[in-house]
């Protein structure tokens, strides 16, 4: 049986158009931003900073079905700043940012591409505090999958 192309490439994809459609005044990447974009609130899907590989896939034999699974985690990373003096309420709008995600990728019937979808198992949270720029938080995370291919 030929393996099926790599299915972290369709769950990216997906995942762009489903942050699109739901997360309200926060601008989505399907990788890297190629520029400093000018929005405060910030989604890069397949990217994150300080990480290596930014979308893995692991592929294992054939089950008793006849179907090969495909493991895979996709980074991401929010960025938010709105040049708060104080972290908190910039946190808060990450964490909020993260969740809203979360909720849209349960309540979605389609599993973007994927058999088995969810948010985790790694999460890193950076703060920043600038004089002239204000409170920024970065939240990255994996969106992890299971593919039966």
């Amino acid at each position: 049986m030929q393996p099926a192309s790599f299915r972290g490439h369709e769950v990216a994809l997906e995942l762009v158009s489903l942050a699109e459609s739901v997360l309200t005044g926060v601008t989505v990447f399907d990788g890297p931003a190629s520029s400093k974009p000018n929005s405060k609130e910030l989604l890069l899907i397949g990217w994150a900073p300080f990480v290596d590989r930014h979308a893995v896939a692991r592929r294992r034999d054939e089950d008793l079905g006849g179907r090969m699974t495909e493991d895979g985690e996709i980074a991401c990373y929010i960025a938010v700043g709105h040049g708060d003096t104080t972290i908190v309420p910039v946190r808060e709008r990450a964490v909020e940012i993260l969740a809203q995600l979360e909720e849209a990728i349960r309540d979605d019937e389609t599993g973007l591409g994927a058999d088995e979808i969810s948010i985790g198992p790694n999460m890193t949270l950076t703060q920043h505090q600038d004089a002239n720029e204000g409170a920024s938080v970065g939240l990255a995370f994996t969106v992890s999958y299971i593919a039966y291919i």
